[in-house]
């Protein structure tokens, strides 16, 4: 029998809050001809406010020697889709 385990696999490029927001708001207006507003911590903008950092390591991802397959334009557009057919009449 297989151990089975639940793993979140990271591919090893981060990318801060802020500018996943403006990708998806660019998605959104390419997608939708919509474009959401972005609302920031200005303290944070101005380097004043406390920044936490995320550190993690992909060793497992990297010896799985999966393909990736999406990108993470692919997988915006595909939650924004999604969420349009399911919640947005």
């Amino acid at each position: 029998q297989i151990n089975k385990k639940i793993m979140n696999v990271g591919s090893g490029e981060s990318i801060t809050i802020l500018d996943l927001s403006k990708l998806i708001a660019e998605r959104c207006t390419i997608l939708f001809d919509y474009s959401p507003k972005i609302t920031t911590n200005q303290e944070q903008e101005q380097g004043q406010g406390n920044v936490l950092e995320l550190k993690y390591l992909c060793k497992l991802y990297e010896q799985l020697n999966l393909k990736k397959t999406k990108t993470l334009i692919n997988e915006i557009d595909n939650l924004l889709l999604f969420c349009r057919r399911k919640f947005i009449s």
